[in-house]
């Protein structure tokens, strides 16, 4: 029986591909994707170090911690446009604190960091990259996914 969890998430990314026009290609152009649903990409210097970003759906703005390494910022503007794609925009404005992997989370933070890591990493090229090369500087690269995304990613996929 197939993971309706997984297809659902599946179907969201191929509808977002279509809406877009974007070809799939790696890495996965997350700013390129925003526009073309309509929300622009700032970064920006926040009073509170642990905010990573936000997405502010009425402004069409996603905004990004501007001292964060540029993986880590493409994993949390993935994770902004799984916000858009889940349809959180009912909540005004979702902003994104980092959080330790042992502390809980919301439901919508779980689904949208599922979200995004089926986005950076899709499970079929992730593990295609990994099993070639065994490296997790090589599929970081390859994704220009933080390394703690891709040994997230790789641990979900049971490759770990």
């Amino acid at each position: 029986m197939a993971n309706t969890y997984t297809d659902r998430f599946t179907k969201l990314i191929d509808d977002m591909y279509e809406r877009c026009n974007i070809p799939r290609i790696f890495p996965v152009p997350t700013v390129k994707i925003a526009n073309n649903l309509g929300y622009k990409v700032y970064t920006f210097e926040p009073k509170d170090d642990d905010i990573s970003g936000y997405v502010n759906y009425a402004k069409k703005k996603i905004c990004l911690n501007a001292s964060d390494i540029h993986k880590r910022q493409n994993f949390t503007l993935a994770h902004e446009i799984a916000h858009i794609l889940l349809g959180h925009d009912k909540d005004g404005e979702e902003i994104d604190r980092r959080t330790s992997i042992w502390e809980p989370q919301k439901q919508k933070e779980i689904d949208a960091n599922d979200l995004a890591g089926e986005l950076l990493l899709p499970k079929e090229k992730v593990l295609e990259i990994w099993n070639i090369r065994k490296s997790f500087d090589d599929v970081s690269d390859y994704f220009d996914a933080s390394m703690q995304a891709c040994v997230v990613r790789l641990e979900r996929l049971g490759e770990l």
